[in-house]
């Protein structure tokens, strides 16, 4: 028999070569024969330089805040109320901490001060003040009460703000979850049947409908969380600078590391999940074949489903492998730079207790300003963090909107 020379093989074989190439093009594989693997995109390993890093932020920052509008429309149109309550607790709770830190504040002082009246047999007197107001004449025992009480009430009203969102939040997610089920179906039934013939399309469709249910609720409850956040660092940062401007500086510049971390590692996890999407098709067709009435009968007759079960393990073991990877490394390389918030907390400590032990602060003064330092250094991670958050969810909302 006569050898075939290179180019001359089965016309099978060409078209099989062919799909290996490109995984967008041609039939739609099913994953039934075949190596499951699929080659990965190449890694963007993005501008070295300050410059270039510089302006890929600002596409970043401009590519979320021009998308978070339509996000909010979606949202809004979905529920006002719902929305606007939403709104609502979240602003409010971001004032707790800045009054829950003053009232420790003043509760240690009048700690020390009891402990001075009982022992130097000084005046049984006291007199709070509590923003513009000022308390009655408490003694020692009755202030240290009002203090405990007025305490007990913000951790409550935190509490109740913290419930209150979580069940708007919830209701607000059942709502967006059927606004946009609906708007993929009505799109997808608008369709030509080609649309569904083109792998690239029919995967557009996919991610659509399984990665937009969820994300624009969470992106809108995290746009209003950085708002809770902000009002956060606005009253505990003037706390920090009256005891060190240039350790508000640091506690400002120091989270920027693990932030750059987080939306690099948001793209290329996005990037992974979106050429995943074709194993997590062919995993899905799997499962269809062999556990859907509508199969049994063939499956069963052909004795097919050990060799499906079999397939469904080579694709899954494909697509874990490749999603750990991207897991390991992203989480490794922010323990890594989060440790510089650890050493930057470990300094304002010291410090801080410093400061008291020569006389420039009093023991109420100690637990105030270290609680503001470790308000404002989480306040700019949930600001950064929850910025890279949206960040990563308009990746996957672009799907919906492209789609639609």
């Amino acid at each position: 028999m006569a050898m075939m020379g290179p180019g001359s093989g089965p016309p099978m074989m060409h078209w099989w070569l062919g799909r290996r190439k490109s995984a967008d093009t041609g039939p739609a594989n099913s994953g039934l024969t075949g190596d499951p693997e699929i080659e990965q995109p190449p890694e963007d390993q993005g501008p070295k330089d300050l410059r270039g890093r510089w302006l890929n932020f600002k596409q970043s920052v401009t590519g979320t805040t021009t998308a978070l509008p339509r996000v909010l429309r979606l949202v809004w149109d979905a529920s006002p109320s719902i929305t606007l309550a939403l709104f609502a607790t979240t602003a409010v709770a971001g004032v707790i901490p800045a009054a829950s830190a003053y009232t420790a504040k003043l509760l240690t002082n009048a700690v020390v001060q009891g402990i001075a009246i009982h022992s130097f047999r000084q005046p049984d007197r006291e007199i709070f003040t509590l923003g513009p107001w000022q308390t009655p004449v408490f003694t020692a025992v009755n202030g240290i009460i009002f203090l405990v009480i007025v305490q007990l009430a913000l951790f409550a009203v935190s509490a109740l703000l913290g419930t209150l969102r979580n069940i708007t939040q919830q209701l607000l997610q059942n709502d967006v979850s059927m606004r946009i089920q609906l708007m993929v179906m009505q799109k997808a039934a608008s369709l030509d049947l080609a649309f569904y013939e083109d792998p690239a399309s029919y995967d557009l469709l996919r991610r659509a409908q399984t990665d937009s249910i969820n994300r624009p609720v969470i992106m809108i409850s995290t746009a209003f969380g950085l708002v809770q956040t902000l009002l956060t660092f606005i009253t505990m940062i003037a706390l920090l600078v009256v005891v060190s401007p240039l350790l508000a500086v640091i506690a400002l510049i120091s989270p920027i590391p693990a932030f750059i971390a987080d939306t690099r590692y948001g793209w290329r996890g996005y990037n992974i999940a979106r050429w995943g999407s074709r194993l997590l098709r062919r995993m899905n067709y799997m499962v269809t074949l062999v556990t859907t009435d509508s199969y049994a009968k063939e499956v069963k007759l052909f004795g097919l489903g050990g060799y499906f079960i079999n397939r469904y393990r080579l694709i899954a073991r494909a697509y874990y492998s490749s999603q750990r990877a991207q897991v390991a490394r992203r989480y490794m390389t922010g323990f890594a730079l989060g440790n510089l918030s650890t050493i930057v907390t470990s300094l304002t400590y010291l410090y801080v207790a410093l400061q008291a032990i020569i006389g420039r602060l009093t023991l109420g003064d100690l637990t105030l300003y270290t609680t503001a330092a470790s308000q404002v250094q989480g306040s700019i991670q949930g600001i950064l963090g929850g910025f890279s958050g949206m960040y990563e969810h308009n990746l996957y909302l672009n799907n919906l909107f492209e789609l639609m």
